[in-house]
């Protein structure tokens, strides 16, 4: 049986937790943002028709700062970098979703909308004497949803399993400021799902057009962009090593009942509980920047429940090989003590892909997340394990990191 404890509003509150620890400091610009934008559905997914993909619309309000500068650099490297606190509600009401081979229903149905609390990090890439700027933006959060997948209200709701999410947003803006106001547009990507936390779990796309205005409370702007003038000499081989702890529900438990009403035969599980593994992550990145460390990892996985998840395969042995292992290439990109992290991976030992017909099982792996590192040495982080981009595992993690030499520090880091 899979684990009891219901840990999906916890992980969902500790990664937006965990966007938090790096920002406590003092602000230097000050500002807020309002915004609208519409959009539509990306159908990635051919066993959904969205039989009405009416357009979607979006409200956001949002708290900006500029964090104040440090000896460390990393301002200076990213361009005085902004960030976003705020709240985002994406009406989806107008989708409509039919499976034309599911079985009858009334009406088809809904996505509802989603309420969103999310932060985020903007980086000017080109910013004129003229008051023309141009930059990206990442964004990471939770969500609220109100119409989630129900078996007989709302069975075809695939994409949205869960009344919580974690939402992930990119964009790409040009914006023109004058004074104390400034005038924003660009296309953004929207992307929400429960990350295996929940079944079920195809997760929502969409594309949108954002338009914003912001109110700077200090009129004074930038007339370029700031550069790093120290030259980084730190470089050298950084070591990992973690622990982590993963969660996941099952989509055999999901597709087999699935399968059953599709064909009018009686669900064997009904409800889908998490299932829990532990790992242990060793990893070799060479930092050649101050932003940014690549290198190898390996990954080693116990998932004790190997022998009981249901797998749909006719040979199902109750001594399936619980431990996997994988090697993968690894990519950080790092702002003060907070860091994104990337992995792609592949397997050298899989046990249960030889059964798991249903598990997504492609002989590859990704791994994307968020870390926050300790003056101390010890890290924390969220990861999203996914097979070809389909999310398989939520996964926290715990470790701590050391260089093999001592290296002195070219920038002393004053929290």
């Amino acid at each position: 049986m899979p684990q009891s404890f219901d840990m999906r509003r916890f992980a969902s509150i500790l990664l937006l937790l965990s966007l938090l620890l790096p920002l406590a400091r003092p602000a230097l610009a000050q500002g807020w943002e309002a915004g609208y934008a519409n959009g539509r559905m990306i159908g990635i997914d051919p066993y959904i028709k969205v039989t009405r993909g009416g357009p979607i619309h979006s409200f956001e309000g949002a708290y900006i700062f500029t964090p104040r500068a440090t000896a460390d650099g990393y301002d200076a490297a990213y361009g005085d970098p902004r960030f976003r606190f705020g709240l985002q509600v994406v009406d989806l009401s107008r989708i409509r979703l039919k499976d034309p081979d599911f079985r009858p229903l009334a009406a088809p149905s809904r996505l509802g909308t989603s309420v969103l609390l999310f932060a985020a990090f903007e980086r000017p890439l080109l910013r004129t004497p003229q008051g023309w700027s141009l930059d990206y933006t990442l964004a990471q959060g939770v969500s609220l949803n109100t119409h989630k997948w129900h078996r007989t209200r709302n069975p075809e709701n695939e994409m949205l399993g869960s009344r919580f999410a974690i939402y992930f947003g990119a964009g790409l803006h040009v914006a023109y400021r004058r004074g104390g106001w400034e005038f924003r547009a660009g296309p953004d990507f929207l992307h929400l799902s429960n990350s295996a936390l929940h079944r079920p779990n195809k997760g929502a796309n969409a594309w949108l057009f954002q338009t914003f205005v912001r109110h700077y409370f200090d009129a004074a702007s930038p007339d370029s962009l700031t550069r790093l003038q120290i030259p980084f000499t730190d470089r050298g081989f950084l070591v990992d090593v973690d622990y982590r702890l993963g969660l996941k529900t099952s989509v055999g438990e999901w597709l087999y009942d699935h399968n059953a009403e599709r064909y009018g035969n009686p669900i064997r599980y009904g409800s889908y509980g998490l299932y829990a593994s532990h790992g242990l992550g060793l990893g070799l990145l060479y930092r050649y920047s101050l932003k940014y460390a690549s290198g190898l990892g390996l990954d080693l996985t116990h998932e004790p429940y190997a022998g009981r998840i249901e797998v749909q395969n006719p040979a199902r042995p109750h001594d399936i090989g619980k431990t996997t292992i994988g090697l993968s290439l690894r990519h950080e990109a790092r702002y003060r003590r907070l860091a994104a992290t990337f992995a792609l991976g592949i397997y050298l030992l899989r046990p249960l892909k030889r059964y798991a017909l249903t598990d997504e099982e492609y002989g590859y792996y990704e791994r994307i997340g968020l870390r926050y590192d300790f003056p101390c040495g010890l890290h924390t982080g969220f990861n999203i394990h996914a097979h070809r981009t389909k999310a398989y595992a939520g996964e926290w993690y715990v470790g701590f990191r050391f260089a093999p030499r001592k290296r002195k520090p070219i920038v002393p880091y004053h929290p």
